[in-house]
C-alpha cells in the first residue's frame, strides 16, 4: 500500500471519529426532553447494561430525560453499566469514572461531558507510579456527604467533590496538592498490597515506613514521607483514623484489603489543622468502595525468580441496590498467603563479616592461669573444632576474639521478609432513611493477620558469675547466680579435682533451636454516622468511628534463667552440661515461651456542618465547622521480665482528646482564592494545642495554576514515651569526667508525662501549567519545606552525667539533673541516673517536587502517555538538643537501616490499543555515602525497572507483570547490621505475577 493511501485511510477514520461524535451529540439532543433545572439529586430508575460508553450515554439520555453533549471521541471507552434507583448525579458520575471524564451543567437544558481539564490523573498505570505536585481527581464517585452545586455568575452548576485536606466541596482546585490513585492502577503492576504500591512514590521516604517486605514489617505496613518518621504521616481510612499499634507507633495500612478500596488520596503538605496530630508530612487515605452493584473476583500470583516471597491472595466482592435504590449493600472478603525470605536464600547478601555475634557455638570460657598446664595463660577458651563432646582437658584450645565468632545470617538464618497470611471481612451499607434529607452510612473491616519470625538462637553472656535482669518499677535488679561451679557434674567429669567456679563465659544456646516468634493480630473497624441537609444550602455529618488493635505476640525457645540457676547447680547427670551436648529432658527444664501482648482502640464521635455564608463579589464564602470527641487508648500487658532471661515492660495509657476545627473557602477574585483552617485540642490535663493554616490559589489564565501554603502541624507524644513504667537496667558503662574512668552503674528509664507535642512549621508553593497549544501536557513544580522543633528523644545518659559534675555535681543543689542523679557522697560515685524522653531535637527539610506528564496525540498504533516524577532534597538536617550543632543526614545512611538521598525519582511510558495496555517504568534514588563505614563508605544509585501487560476481555481482566526486570540487587556494605540498610531496599529481586479479575 502506497504512503498516500495510508494518509487517506488515516484522514478518513479520523473525520470518521469526529462526524460519529458530533452525531451521537445531535442524536443524544433530539432524544432528551424537559428541563433539567438544578436538581441534580433528583432519583431516577436507571437500567443500561456494561457497554461502549457512547451508547451508555445514549440511554443515560433517554432514561432521565436530559440532552447530553459530548466533547470528546468516546472510541473504544467502556463502562459497567449502573442499575436501580439513584441520583442523577451519582449514576452520571459512575457512568464517566472508567474514562476519567467529569460533566458540566449549562443553562437549564443540558450537560456537557469532557476530559477532566484541571484534574487528571498524574499517577500513570505502570508499575512504577509516583506522586506528581498536581492534585489529581478524576470524576469518581465520592465517600463524602452529597454537595449542593455552587452557582457561577453564568448561571453554571458544576459537581462538587471533596479530596483529601479539606472539608469543603469545591468545584475547583483543592487548597493543597493531593494526588489521586484508582485502585485500579495498583492492579496493574506486580505489588500484593496497595502499601507496597505506595512505597515507590517519590515522597515516601522514611526511617521506619515500610511495605510488606519491610524487615521487622511483621506483615504491618506504614508510609512516612518527606524522611521524616512514619508517625508524621496520618493514615485514614474515609477520612477516619485507625488504632495504632503501640509497639510500631503507627497504624497498620495492611488492616485494608485492596478489595475494599476504591482510591487513595495522597496529600502532600501539612494538615494538622484539618486532621489534628501526625498530619505533618502528609495523609494518606484510603476511600472504601461503596454504591457497589454486582459480584467481582479479584486472584493474583506473584513469585520471586530467587526463591522466597510468594504470593497467593484473592478477594470477593458483592453488592446490590437497597429498598427499592434508597441504599446499597455491600459485603467482602480477601485472603493473602505470603512466603518469606530468609538470609539463607540471599547468601550473597548475607555473606558478610558484619553479620557476626562474639557469643559462638559452644561457647568460651575464662580458665586461670596454669589450668592447662604450666605455661598456659589466663584467658578465655574454647572447645577445639570438631570437638562434638569434649572428654578433657585436650579438647580446649585459646579463643580467638577475630575469628571464633558465630554468622548469625549464615549458620542459622532469619527472615528478611516476613511470612504471612491474612485474611478480612468487610462490608458497607448505605441507606437514605428521608428522600434527600436523612441518610444512614456505615462501614466495617476485620482483619486477622498470622506471621511468624524465626532468627538465630539465644545467647547469654554471664560475668562474675553473676546475671542481672532489668525489674519493673525501679525494684532492684535480679541477679542470677549463673557461675558454673566445680561441683557441676560435668565440669566434675572433664576436670575431676581441678576443676575450678567459671565466673565468666558465653554460650549460644543451639541446642533449643531458632528462636521460633509468633504474631497473630485482630484487627476491627467499625463507622456509623448520619448525614443530611439543612435547607438546600447545609448539609451536616455526625459519625462514630472505633478501630481496635489486638496483638498476641510470644517468643519460644528462650532460656527461663531461674531454671538455668538450678540445672547448674545439679551435681548429677540432669545438670545443666555448659560444653554440651544436653538431654532434650534438660533442655525442656530451660526452654519458655514469653508472651509480648498488647491491646489498643480508637474512638471517635464527629459532628460537622459546612455551607455558605456569605455572597461576596468574587462568588460565594463557604465555611465548615465541627467538632470530636476522641479517645486513643493503649495497653501492653506485664510480660515475664522479672523472671525470666527476657520479657516486655508493661504500660496503659489512655488519652481523652477533645477538638474543635473550623476552615473557611474566600474567593478574593475570580482568579485568587483564600482559605483559612484552625484546629484546637484539649488532652485532658496534660496539654492543649493550637494550630492553623492559611492557602492561596492563584489561576491568573486557565492553564496556569499557582499555589502557596504555610501550615502549623504537631504530633503528639507517643504512648510509650509518656507512659512507659520505670524500669531498672543494672550495670551499664560510662565514663566519670572528673577522672576519666570507666565505672558502671544501674539505669532507670521511666516515661515522661511532662512530654509537649513536637510542632511544625510546613511552608509549600507549587506551579502546574497545562499549555493550552500542547494539549495533554502537563508541568508542574514545587516546593516544600518542613521545620520541626521539639522532637522527642531520650536523653544521653553520659550526657546528664557530664552536665551534673559541669554544673557544680554533689557540691551544688543547684547542678543540672540533680533531681535524676543519685550520689553517694561517702563512695564519691553515682549509684544511679534517671533518663526519660524530653523535647529535645529540632529537624529542618526542605526540597523540590517536579513532574511532567504528557498524553501524545492519539496514532494509529495506539495511544502513549510518558512522564517524569520526583522529589529532589535541598535539606535533611538536624539539632540533636538545644545548643549543639546541626548534623545534615542528606546524602547518607542513618542507623544501618535507612538511607536518605538527595534525588528519589522515576520515568515511565505507557501505551494501550483497544483492549490491551502496556507499560514500562523505571524508579529509584541516588547514591548515599555512609559516614559509619569501615568497609565501604559510598552505596551506588539504586535503579530498577518494571514492565506490565495487560488485556481486558468481554468479562476478565488480565495483567502480567515483573518487578525489577534485570534483577537489580541491594548494594553492599558489610559495615552495616544486614549488609545494605534494610528498610530501603527490596531484596525481593525480579518478581513475577499476573492478575485476574471479573466482575458480573
Amino acid at each position: 500500500m502506497s504512503e498516500s493511501s495510508v494518509q487517506e485511510q488515516a484522514i478518513h477514520r479520523r473525520g470518521g471519529k469526529r462526524r460519529s461524535r458530533v452525531a451521537l451529540a445531535v442524536l443524544a439532543s433530539l432524544l432528551a426532553q424537559g428541563a433539567l433545572g438544578a436538581d441534580l439529586d433528583k432519583r431516577i430508575e436507571f437500567n443500561i447494561p456494561a457497554q461502549d460508553l457512547s451508547a451508555a450515554l445514549i440511554q443515560f439520555s433517554q432514561q432521565s430525560r436530559l440532552q447530553v453533549i459530548i466533547s470528546e471521541d468516546l472510541t473504544g471507552q467502556k463502562t459497567s453499566g449502573i442499575n436501580g434507583a439513584l441520583p442523577i448525579k451519582q449514576a452520571l458520575l459512575r457512568l464517566l469514572d472508567p474514562a476519567g471524564l467529569r460533566f458540566q451543567v449549562v443553562g437549564d437544558t443540558s450537560i456537557t461531558v469532557g476530559k477532566v481539564a484541571e484534574k487528571t490523573s498524574a499517577v500513570p498505570q505502570a508499575s512504577l507510579r509516583l506522586a506528581s505536585a498536581e492534585e489529581t481527581v478524576p470524576a469518581q464517585r465520592d465517600s463524602t456527604p452529597p454537595s449542593t452545586p455552587s452557582q457561577s455568575s453564568e448561571g453554571t452548576a458544576i459537581a462538587e467533590i471533596t479530596v483529601t485536606g479539606s472539608r469543603l466541596a469545591q468545584a475547583d482546585d483543592s487548597p493543597l496538592p493531593v494526588t489521586t490513585i484508582n485502585i485500579e492502577d495498583f492492579k496493574q503492576g506486580a505489588q500484593a498490597t496497595p502499601a507496597d504500591f505506595l512505597q515507590k512514590l517519590s515522597v515516601a521516604l522514611s526511617a521506619d515506613g515500610r511495605g510488606t517486605w519491610g524487615f521487622n514489617g511483621e506483615g504491618e505496613a506504614a508510609i512516612g514521607m518527606r524522611g521524616l518518621e512514619a508517625k508524621n504521616t496520618l493514615f485514614l481510612v474515609n477520612g477516619f483514623r485507625i488504632a495504632q499499634d503501640g509497639v510500631n507507633g503507627a497504624s497498620n495500612m495492611n488492616s485494608i484489603p485492596a478489595a475494599a478500596i476504591e482510591r487513595v488520596e495522597v496529600l502532600t503538605g501539612g494538615a494538622s489543622a484539618i486532621y489534628g496530630t501526625d498530619a505533618v508530612a502528609g495523609v494518606i487515605n484510603y476511600i472504601l468502595k461503596k454504591d457497589f452493584d454486582g459480584i467481582a473476583f479479584d486472584t493474583f500470583y506473584g513469585d520471586s525468580a530467587r526463591g522466597g516471597r510468594e504470593t497467593v491472595s484473592a478477594s470477593f466482592l458483592a453488592g446490590t441496590p437497597i429498598g427499592d435504590g434508597r441504599g446499597n449493600l455491600m459485603l467482602g472478603a480477601s485472603y493473602m498467603d505470603q512466603k518469606g525470605i530468609t538470609s539463607l536464600q540471599r547468601s550473597d547478601l548475607f555473606n558478610g563479616a558484619r553479620n557476626v555475634n562474639s557469643v559462638r557455638v559452644p561457647g568460651s570460657f575464662t580458665f586461670p592461669a596454669g589450668f592447662f598446664g604450666a605455661g598456659s595463660t589466663q584467658g578465655r577458651y574454647t572447645i577445639r573444632d570438631g570437638v562434638t563432646q569434649p572428654t578433657g582437658a585436650g579438647d580446649f584450645r585459646l579463643r580467638n576474639a577475630a575469628t571464633d565468632t558465630w554468622n548469625t545470617a549464615t549458620n542459622q538464618g532469619f527472615f528478611v521478609t516476613f511470612p504471612l497470611q491474612q485474611t478480612s471481612l468487610f462490608g458497607s451499607l448505605e441507606y437514605e432513611l428521608v428522600e434527600d434529607m436523612l441518610t444512614f452510612f456505615s462501614d466495617f473491616s476485620y482483619t486477622k493477620t498470622d506471621t511468624s519470625d524465626r532468627y538465630y538462637a539465644a545467647a547469654l553472656t554471664v560475668s562474675n558469675g553473676a546475671r542481672s535482669v532489668a525489674t519493673i518499677n525501679d525494684g532492684p535488679p535480679r541477679i542470677f547466680n549463673l557461675r558454673i561451679p566445680s561441683t557441676n557434674y560435668y565440669n566434675q567429669q572433664l576436670f575431676g579435682g581441678n576443676a575450678v567456679d567459671i565466673l565468666n563465659w558465653d554460650l549460644r544456646f543451639a541446642e533449643l533451636g531458632y528462636t521460633e516468634r509468633t504474631l497473630k493480630r485482630d484487627e476491627y473497624r467499625i463507622v456509623a454516622g448520619l448525614r443530611g441537609q439543612i435547607g438546600s444550602d447545609y448539609d451536616w455529618q455526625v459519625a462514630f468511628n472505633r478501630s481496635e488493635f489486638k496483638r498476641d505476640e510470644s517468643q519460644a525457645n528462650q532460656i527461663n534463667l531461674a531454671a538455668l540457676e538450678r540445672a547448674l547447680a545439679r551435681t548429677t547427670p540432669d545438670a545443666f552440661n555448659p560444653f554440651g551436648p544436653n538431654s532434650e529432658a534438660v533442655l525442656d527444664q530451660l526452654r519458655v515461651t514469653l508472651p509480648f501482648d498488647e491491646n489498643s482502640y480508637e474512638q471517635s464521635v464527629i459532628a460537622s456542618v459546612r455551607g455558605p455564608i456569605v455572597e461576596l463579589p468574587a462568588g460565594r464564602m463557604t465555611g465548615a465547622v465541627g467538632v470530636e470527641r476522641r479517645r486513643s487508648y493503649v495497653d501492653r500487658p506485664l510480660g515475664q521480665a522479672t523472671y525470666d532471661f527476657r520479657g516486655s515492660f508493661p504500660y496503659d495509657f489512655l488519652y481523652d482528646i477533645t477538638g474543635y476545627f473550623a476552615e473557611v473557602n474566600v474567593p478574593l477574585l475570580d482568579s485568587l482564592t483564600l482559605d483559612l483552617a484552625g484546629r484546637a485540642e484539649d488532652y485532658q490535663d496534660m496539654f492543649d494545642t493550637t494550630v492553623g493554616s492559611v492557602s492561596l490559589r492563584w489561576r491568573p489564565i486557565d492553564s496556569l495554576l499557582v499555589r502557596g501554603s504555610y501550615s502549623q502541624g504537631f504530633v503528639a507524644p507517643g504512648v510509650t514515651d509518656l507512659a512507659s513504667n520505670g524500669f531498672t537496667t543494672p550495670q551499664q558503662s560510662f565514663l566519670d569526667p572528673r577522672s576519666g574512668q570507666a565505672f558502671a552503674l544501674d539505669i532507670y528509664s521511666i516515661g515522661n508525662r511532662e512530654l509537649k507535642p513536637e510542632s511544625s512549621d510546613i511552608y509549600n508553593l507549587d506551579v502546574t501549567f497545562r499549555p493550552d497549544g500542547v494539549p495533554g501536557l502537563m508541568v508542574s513544580t514545587g516546593y516544600f519545606r518542613i521545620e520541626q522543633q521539639d522532637i522527642v528523644r531520650d536523653l544521653s545518659v553520659q550526657y546528664i552525667i557530664d552536665r551534673y559534675f559541669a554544673t557544680g555535681g554533689p557540691n551544688s543543689a543547684g547542678a543540672e539533673f540533680a533531681d535524676r542523679v543519685q550520689f553517694d557522697s561517702a563512695a564519691n560515685r553515682i549509684l544511679q541516673v534517671t533518663r526519660g524522653p524530653f523535647n529535645l531535637a529540632e529537624r529542618t527539610v526542605d526540597g523540590v517536587d517536579f513532574s511532567v506528564q504528557y498524553r501524545l496525540p492519539e496514532f494509529d498504533i495506539g495511544t502513549f502517555t510518558v512522564g517524569l516524577n520526583g522529589s529532589r532534597y535541598l535539606t535533611f538536617e538536624e539539632v540533636d538538643m538545644p545548643g549543639s550543632d546541626p548534623v545534615s543526614y542528606l546524602g547518607t545512611v542513618r542507623d544501618f537501616m535507612a538511607v536518605y538521598p538527595k534525588l528519589k525519582a522515576s520515568a515511565n511510558v505507557q501505551w494501550s490499543l483497544d483492549n490491551w495496555s502496556a507499560s514500562i517504568g523505571t524508579n529509584g534514588f541516588s547514591s548515599v555515602n555512609n559516614p559509619g563505614s569501615t568497609v565501604k563508605r559510598r552505596l551506588g544509585a539504586y535503579i530498577s525497572t518494571d514492565l506490565s501487560l495487560g488485556y481486558q476481555f468481554e468479562r476478565v481482566g488480565v495483567t502480567t507483570a515483573v518487578d525489577n526486570v534485570f534483577g537489580r540487587k541491594p548494594p553492599m556494605d558489610t559495615s552495616i547490621y544486614g549488609n545494605y540498610p534494610l528498610n530501603s531496599y527490596d531484596p525481593t529481586g525480579r518478581y513475577y505475577s499476573v492478575r485476574m479479575s471479573t466482575k458480573f
